[in-house]
Protein backbone atom coordinates (compact mmCIF):
# COMPACT_ATOMS: atom_id res chain seq x y z
CA UNK A 1 0.00 0.00 0.00
CA UNK A 2 1.68 3.50 -0.94
CA UNK A 3 0.12 6.43 1.07
CA UNK A 4 -0.43 9.78 -0.58
CA UNK A 5 -0.97 12.32 2.26
CA UNK A 6 -0.94 15.56 0.44
CA UNK A 7 -3.34 17.84 2.09
CA UNK A 8 -4.14 19.82 -0.96
CA UNK A 9 -7.24 21.64 -0.83
CA UNK A 10 -8.52 21.32 -4.14
CA UNK A 11 -8.43 17.71 -4.08
CA UNK A 12 -10.36 17.51 -0.71
CA UNK A 13 -12.81 20.23 -2.28
CA UNK A 14 -13.37 18.32 -5.10
CA UNK A 15 -14.01 15.05 -3.12
CA UNK A 16 -16.60 17.04 -1.28
CA UNK A 17 -18.49 17.84 -4.74
CA UNK A 18 -18.44 14.32 -5.66
CA UNK A 19 -19.84 13.30 -2.21
CA UNK A 20 -22.69 15.87 -2.65
CA UNK A 21 -23.74 14.72 -6.14
CA UNK A 22 -23.70 11.08 -4.96
CA UNK A 23 -25.87 11.83 -1.87
CA UNK A 24 -28.24 13.52 -3.82
CA UNK A 25 -28.70 10.58 -6.35
CA UNK A 26 -28.88 8.79 -3.14
CA UNK A 27 -31.67 10.74 -1.55
CA UNK A 28 -33.92 10.61 -4.93
CA UNK A 29 -33.35 7.00 -5.02
CA UNK A 30 -34.86 6.77 -1.76
CA UNK A 31 -37.96 8.89 -2.62
CA UNK A 32 -38.39 6.87 -5.73
CA UNK A 33 -38.35 3.81 -3.10
CA UNK A 34 -40.65 5.42 -0.69
CA UNK A 35 -43.32 6.26 -3.15
CA UNK A 36 -43.19 2.74 -4.33
CA UNK A 37 -44.02 1.41 -1.15
CA UNK A 38 -46.52 3.95 -0.55
CA UNK A 39 -48.47 3.43 -3.58
CA UNK A 40 -48.65 -0.70 -2.78
CA UNK A 41 -50.11 -0.56 0.92
CA UNK A 42 -50.15 3.30 2.46
CA UNK A 43 -50.22 2.08 6.05
CA UNK A 44 -47.07 -0.56 5.76
CA UNK A 45 -45.33 2.10 3.81
CA UNK A 46 -45.51 4.54 6.32
CA UNK A 47 -44.58 1.90 9.05
CA UNK A 48 -41.93 0.71 7.32
CA UNK A 49 -40.68 4.18 6.27
CA UNK A 50 -40.51 5.77 10.36
CA UNK A 51 -39.23 2.62 11.32
CA UNK A 52 -36.52 2.62 8.67
CA UNK A 53 -35.49 6.30 9.00
CA UNK A 54 -34.97 6.06 12.91
CA UNK A 55 -32.76 2.60 12.31
CA UNK A 56 -30.64 4.43 9.75
CA UNK A 57 -30.17 7.74 12.04
CA UNK A 58 -29.22 5.56 15.26
CA UNK A 59 -26.85 3.48 13.03
CA UNK A 60 -25.52 6.94 11.14
CA UNK A 61 -25.05 8.21 14.65
CA UNK A 62 -23.16 5.20 15.30
CA UNK A 63 -20.71 5.07 12.20
CA UNK A 64 -20.20 8.46 13.09
CA UNK A 65 -19.60 8.31 16.93
CA UNK A 66 -16.65 4.94 16.02
CA UNK A 67 -15.11 7.74 13.65
CA UNK A 68 -14.75 10.10 16.35
CA UNK A 69 -13.33 7.64 18.83
CA UNK A 70 -11.13 7.24 16.31
CA UNK A 71 -10.03 10.60 15.55
CA UNK A 72 -9.58 11.34 19.17
CA UNK A 73 -7.36 8.52 20.00
CA UNK A 74 -4.88 9.58 17.44
CA UNK A 75 -5.12 13.03 18.68
CA UNK A 76 -4.28 11.28 22.51
CA UNK A 77 -1.87 9.62 21.30
CA UNK A 78 -0.03 12.22 19.19
CA UNK A 79 -0.05 14.38 22.58
CA UNK A 80 0.97 11.61 24.66
CA UNK A 81 4.39 10.68 22.67
CA UNK A 82 5.04 14.43 22.04
CA UNK A 83 4.40 13.26 18.35
CA UNK A 84 7.57 11.48 17.95
CA UNK A 85 6.42 10.05 14.83
CA UNK A 86 6.22 12.98 12.90
CA UNK A 87 3.09 12.31 12.24
CA UNK A 88 -0.61 14.58 12.37
CA UNK A 89 -3.56 13.33 13.14
CA UNK A 90 -5.44 14.48 9.80
CA UNK A 91 -2.77 12.60 7.83
CA UNK A 92 -3.40 9.08 10.14
CA UNK A 93 -6.66 9.83 9.09
CA UNK A 94 -5.74 9.88 5.21
CA UNK A 95 -3.46 6.93 6.19
CA UNK A 96 -6.78 5.52 7.30
CA UNK A 97 -8.61 6.26 4.03
CA UNK A 98 -6.25 5.04 1.68
CA UNK A 99 -6.10 1.72 3.31
CA UNK A 100 -9.95 1.43 2.78
CA UNK A 101 -9.75 2.47 -0.75
CA UNK A 102 -7.31 -0.65 -1.62
CA UNK A 103 -8.32 -3.27 1.09
CA UNK A 104 -11.89 -4.30 2.66
CA UNK A 105 -10.53 -3.02 5.60
CA UNK A 106 -13.12 -0.07 6.64
CA UNK A 107 -10.80 3.56 7.57
CA UNK A 108 -11.36 3.76 11.17
CA UNK A 109 -10.46 -0.15 12.00
CA UNK A 110 -7.28 0.53 10.43
CA UNK A 111 -7.15 4.06 12.10
CA UNK A 112 -7.43 2.23 15.74
CA UNK A 113 -4.27 -0.16 13.86
CA UNK A 114 -2.44 2.78 13.33
CA UNK A 115 -3.56 4.25 16.43
CA UNK A 116 -1.75 1.08 18.49
CA UNK A 117 1.05 1.60 16.46
CA UNK A 118 2.07 5.02 17.50
CA UNK A 119 2.38 4.25 20.87
CA UNK A 120 5.59 2.29 19.98
CA UNK A 121 7.72 5.51 20.68
CA UNK A 122 10.95 3.59 18.39
CA UNK A 123 9.00 3.29 15.21
CA UNK A 124 9.74 6.63 13.32
CA UNK A 125 8.53 8.41 10.25
CA UNK A 126 9.87 6.50 7.61
CA UNK A 127 8.48 3.38 9.67
CA UNK A 128 5.74 3.94 10.25
CA UNK A 129 3.80 3.39 6.52
CA UNK A 130 5.82 0.07 6.47
CA UNK A 131 4.30 -0.87 9.30
CA UNK A 132 0.86 -0.31 8.97
CA UNK A 133 1.32 -2.49 5.84
CA UNK A 134 3.01 -5.39 7.33
CA UNK A 135 -0.04 -4.91 10.49
CA UNK A 136 -2.90 -5.09 7.80
CA UNK A 137 -1.63 -7.96 5.47
CA UNK A 138 -0.91 -9.86 8.58
CA UNK A 139 -4.07 -9.63 10.19
CA UNK A 140 -6.01 -10.60 7.39
CA UNK A 141 -3.53 -13.72 7.02
CA UNK A 142 -3.62 -14.55 10.01
CA UNK A 143 -7.97 -14.34 10.11
CA UNK A 144 -7.89 -17.18 7.34
CA UNK A 145 -7.93 -14.42 4.58
CA UNK A 146 -11.52 -12.60 6.43
CA UNK A 147 -11.74 -8.35 6.80
CA UNK A 148 -9.96 -8.05 10.33
CA UNK A 149 -11.68 -6.02 12.80
CA UNK A 150 -10.54 -3.01 14.46
CA UNK A 151 -9.24 -5.35 17.58
CA UNK A 152 -7.89 -7.28 15.69
CA UNK A 153 -5.25 -5.07 13.95
CA UNK A 154 -4.83 -3.72 17.27
CA UNK A 155 -3.46 -7.13 18.60
CA UNK A 156 -1.60 -7.12 15.36
CA UNK A 157 -0.46 -3.93 15.79
CA UNK A 158 1.03 -4.83 19.53
CA UNK A 159 2.97 -7.43 18.19
CA UNK A 160 4.47 -5.84 15.35
CA UNK A 161 4.72 -2.83 17.25
CA UNK A 162 6.43 -5.00 20.19
CA UNK A 163 8.97 -6.57 17.21
CA UNK A 164 9.78 -2.96 15.93
CA UNK A 165 10.52 -1.23 19.90
CA UNK A 166 12.74 -4.46 20.64
CA UNK A 167 13.53 -5.96 17.64
CA UNK A 168 15.55 -9.38 18.94
CA UNK A 169 12.81 -9.71 21.95
CA UNK A 170 9.83 -9.31 19.32
CA UNK A 171 11.27 -11.36 16.91
CA UNK A 172 10.82 -14.34 19.65
CA UNK A 173 7.02 -13.32 20.20
CA UNK A 174 6.33 -13.14 16.24
CA UNK A 175 7.97 -16.46 16.36
CA UNK A 176 5.56 -17.83 18.53
CA UNK A 177 2.28 -16.92 16.64
CA UNK A 178 3.92 -18.32 13.61
CA UNK A 179 6.34 -15.66 12.10
CA UNK A 180 9.19 -17.61 10.40
CA UNK A 181 12.89 -16.31 11.94
CA UNK A 182 15.34 -18.69 11.73
CA UNK A 183 18.44 -18.67 14.69
CA UNK A 184 20.67 -16.87 11.91
CA UNK A 185 18.24 -13.97 11.22
CA UNK A 186 17.95 -13.36 15.29
CA UNK A 187 21.98 -13.42 15.74
CA UNK A 188 21.81 -11.14 12.35
CA UNK A 189 19.61 -8.68 14.31
CA UNK A 190 21.18 -8.38 17.54
CA UNK A 191 24.06 -7.53 15.63
CA UNK A 192 22.70 -4.76 14.15
CA UNK A 193 21.10 -3.91 17.10
CA UNK A 194 24.36 -4.38 19.46
CA UNK A 195 25.87 -1.54 16.33
CA UNK A 196 23.38 0.80 17.06
CA UNK A 197 21.51 0.06 13.37
CA UNK A 198 17.64 -0.09 15.05
CA UNK A 199 16.29 0.86 11.71
CA UNK A 200 18.44 -1.28 9.64
CA UNK A 201 16.85 -4.39 12.28
CA UNK A 202 13.31 -2.92 11.61
CA UNK A 203 13.60 -2.56 8.14
CA UNK A 204 14.39 -6.60 8.46
CA UNK A 205 11.71 -7.53 10.19
CA UNK A 206 9.33 -5.60 7.91
CA UNK A 207 10.95 -7.37 4.96
CA UNK A 208 10.28 -10.90 6.34
CA UNK A 209 6.77 -9.96 7.21
CA UNK A 210 6.28 -9.01 3.51
CA UNK A 211 8.00 -12.56 2.52
CA UNK A 212 5.02 -13.66 4.48
CA UNK A 213 2.37 -11.88 4.03
CA UNK A 214 2.71 -9.32 1.56
CA UNK A 215 -0.68 -8.23 -0.47
CA UNK A 216 -2.89 -10.24 1.63
CA UNK A 217 -5.10 -7.24 2.54
CA UNK A 218 -5.28 -6.11 -0.99
CA UNK A 219 -5.97 -9.48 -2.74
CA UNK A 220 -9.61 -9.99 -0.58
CA UNK A 221 -10.30 -6.81 -2.50
CA UNK A 222 -11.02 -8.86 -5.84
CA UNK A 223 -13.20 -11.16 -4.06
CA UNK A 224 -16.74 -11.11 -3.99
CA UNK A 225 -16.90 -11.27 -0.05
CA UNK A 226 -14.08 -8.37 -0.26
CA UNK A 227 -15.95 -6.38 -2.87
CA UNK A 228 -19.08 -6.75 -0.98
CA UNK A 229 -17.21 -5.58 2.35
CA UNK A 230 -15.75 -2.40 0.40
CA UNK A 231 -19.38 -1.48 -0.81
CA UNK A 232 -20.44 -1.90 2.77
CA UNK A 233 -17.64 0.79 3.84
CA UNK A 234 -19.03 3.23 1.34
CA UNK A 235 -22.00 3.18 2.61
CA UNK A 236 -20.82 3.49 6.40
CA UNK A 237 -19.13 6.08 5.04
CA UNK A 238 -22.23 8.14 3.79
CA UNK A 239 -23.44 7.57 7.05
CA UNK A 240 -20.71 8.86 8.82
CA UNK A 241 -21.89 12.05 7.01
CA UNK A 242 -25.51 11.83 7.87
CA UNK A 243 -24.35 11.48 11.49
CA UNK A 244 -22.10 14.56 11.57
CA UNK A 245 -24.65 16.70 9.88
CA UNK A 246 -27.61 15.41 12.83
CA UNK A 247 -24.95 15.30 15.82
CA UNK A 248 -25.07 19.48 16.40
CA UNK A 249 -28.77 19.60 16.30
CA UNK A 250 -29.44 17.02 19.04
CA UNK A 251 -26.38 18.30 20.93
Amino acid sequence: IKYDLNLDKSGYDQGVQAVQASNKNLASNFQGVGAGVSKMAPTFGVALGAAGLLGFIRSSLDAFAEEQRAMAQTNAVIKSTGGVAGYTAQQIQIMGEQIQKTTPISHDAAQQGINMLLTFTKIGHDILPEATTAVTDMATAMNGGLTPAGAQLSDTAIRVGKALQDPVLGMTALRRVGVEFTDAQVKMVQGLMDAGKQMEAQKFILHELATEFGGSAAAQAGTFAGKMEMLKNEFTDFKEQVGASIVPAIT
